[in-house]
């Protein structure tokens, strides 16, 4: 498909999913009148627990670099983090890690090719880390029976992802060969505990964030209805439909839940919240990263140069 068809595709589908998720609000509006009773206190805490997310990412871009002998600064890679993120969310093409990839070639010399391994990784880590989750909360909770077929999902993608950590598949090409190597670079330099603890704790962050949403218009939401929130919203951020996934994200989520016995319309106004909360948080990340001048001089370990640090 051509880069200018799978944008307009991509923006049509948007456009629907926004159709969609404005027809439902009109048919019901209870939604907005729900919306306009949630509870500022319990908004700051699913900002602050997005804020965790997003610095999560941060450590885990951090971390994945290791292997390649880059040593990014924390304040680096929260603002290369939040860049990305906003350039996902107003792009359906994930401007964002195209923009990622281009300032670590520039600054670092990462290789294209090396990035795509990292987010071969990244995907490929987070898949696993959903996929034994979700596996665990519909075989441990009987009352949460899901969608058929979702069980057997998540064992064939838990599977699959196990598989690529410890199988090399036939190489055809130069270029999947090179982003093969950096990928076995991220497999074998022991980066892998450490990144699937972050994936880990971005999920319970996320969990806490399902669960604090409906709370901030009188709602409640048991931990393993959340979790299971929180793990269908990892997937729809990993599989991007629209720019940010506006309106796919929120259809998800809502469906997910009413499959799981919930109410639509307390799905629809929880994934709104979710979503007001991330915007909220990149916007303040992003004035503290526009605000920084820790890296004056380009240098992305955040350290001076020498002859700024011998003027000091």
């Amino acid at each position: 498909m051509k880069p200018v068809i799978k944008t307009v595709s991509r923006a049509l589908v948007g456009i629907a999913t926004l159709a969609v998720t404005a027809y439902v609000f009109a048919e019901n509006p209870s939604y907005a009148s729900m919306l306009s009773t949630v509870s500022l206190p319990h908004l700051a805490i699913v900002v602050f627990f997005s804020t965790l997310i997003h610095i999560g990412n941060a450590f885990l871009l951090k971390r994945v670099l290791d292997p390649f002998e880059i040593d990014l600064s924390i304040r680096r890679a929260l603002a290369i983090t939040v860049a990305g993120r906003v350039g996902n969310l107003i792009s359906p093409l994930r401007a964002g890690d195209a923009l990622k990839a281009v300032y670590l070639k520039k600054k670092a010399n990462l290789p294209y090719t090396h990035f795509l391994s990292i987010l071969i990784a990244t995907y490929v880590l987070s898949f696993l880390v959903v996929a034994v989750i979700g596996l665990v909360v519909l075989s441990a909770s009987p009352n949460i029976p899901g969608p058929p077929g979702l069980l057997a999902a998540f064992a064939i993608s838990a599977a699959a992802c196990l598989l690529l950590l410890r199988a090399k598949p036939p190489l055809p090409f130069e270029i999947v060969e090179k982003v093969w190597s950096g990928w076995e670079m991220i497999r074998e330099n022991r980066v892998l505990p450490s990144l699937i603890a972050i994936l880990a704790f971005n999920l319970a962050s996320s969990t806490l964030a399902m669960m604090a949403a409906f709370a901030s218009f009188g709602a409640s939401v048991g931990l393993m209805q959340a979790l299971m929130l929180a793990v269908v919203n990892s997937y729809s951020r990993l599989i991007t439909l629209t720019p940010g996934n506006l309106g796919a994200k929120e259809l998800a989520l809502s469906y997910t839940l009413a499959l799981f016995g919930g109410s639509l319309e307390e799905g629809m106004a929880a994934s709104v919240v979710v979503r007001v909360a991330e915007l909220l948080s990149l916007a303040a990340l992003f004035a503290f990263s526009l605000a920084s001048d820790a890296e004056k001089d380009g240098d992305i370990t955040g350290q001076t140069s020498g002859d700024e640090a011998g003027k000091e």
